[in-house]
């Protein structure tokens, strides 16, 4: 069975299967999330990711895989925003941005973000 895969104008990559061919909706690759600190109180601290919006994306806080909260909007113009309180000594925590096609994410220490000037 041959198989071929080119992209067409409209985002949409076409695929293939000898006579069958499959339309599907291509993605653009989500940008990196930045992360920065607050507040920076003991015993916890406030850090916010921050990303790019586009189609479909969703950016979250996570931990040890549990999402912790997420946010999304359909208003692809606006900077998607995640607040979260973390607490020294805790896990590490992931800010995560995807759409169905691309995922990045970034690891948050407490005691890089919020504490490294003072150890």
């Amino acid at each position: 069975m041959l198989q071929s895969t080119e992209r067409a104008p409209d985002l949409t990559s076409i695929q293939s299967y000898g006579l069958v061919c499959v339309l599907c909706p291509v993605r653009d690759p989500v940008s990196r999330p930045q992360v920065s600190s607050r507040n920076k109180m003991n015993p916890t601290c406030s850090v916010l990711c921050s990303v790019q919006n586009g189609r479909e994306v969703t950016l979250s806080w996570q931990r040890e895989g549990e999402t912790l909260n997420q946010t999304s909007s359909p208003d692809l113009s606006t900077l998607l925003s995640l607040p979260l309180e973390i607490e020294y000594n805790s896990a590490p925590y992931s800010c995560v941005v995807k759409n169905p096609g691309s995922n990045q994410k970034v690891t948050v220490k407490a005691e890089e973000y919020c504490y490294g000037e003072t150890l």
